[in-house]
């Protein structure tokens, strides 16, 4: 059922409360090894990236690293990427939010990272 509705003539945009928001822009991210990262090993713990962009990894101080992923995130399956590699191919493009849990292994000390696949 259907009622009609009457508004106050007395209310003004002064009086409605907008929430604060993020807009996301979706591009290539680029994450850094970084040896005095102990905690991550990266400098950025979660990465967020849409789907069809890509995931690099580029050394900060001269870091040997290798990222593994037991799921790949990558259209073409990757699942180990080192350093001096071929960047991966783009990631995934999926219907829902998902996170890629990974491994880093930065000099020696392994780390576990997360990448973000936005879903569309």
């Amino acid at each position: 059922m259907k009622a009609a509705v009457q508004l106050s003539s007395h209310i003004s945009l002064q009086d409605v409360a907008f929430a604060p928001y993020t807009v996301y822009n979706c591009r290539d991210r680029t994450i850094m090894p970084d040896r005095t990262s102990s905690a991550t090993g990266v400098d950025r713990d979660t990465i967020i990236v849409c789907g069809g962009f890509h995931v690099r990894w580029r050394e900060k101080n001269g870091e040997q690293w290798q990222v593994d992923f037991v799921t790949s995130p990558f259209q073409q399956g990757e699942k180990t990427i080192k350093k001096g590699d071929k960047d991966p191919s783009p990631v995934l493009v999926l219907n829902d939010d998902t996170a890629f849990k990974y491994t880093i292994t930065v000099d020696g000390k392994q780390h576990d990272p997360q990448i973000i696949i936005m879903g569309g």
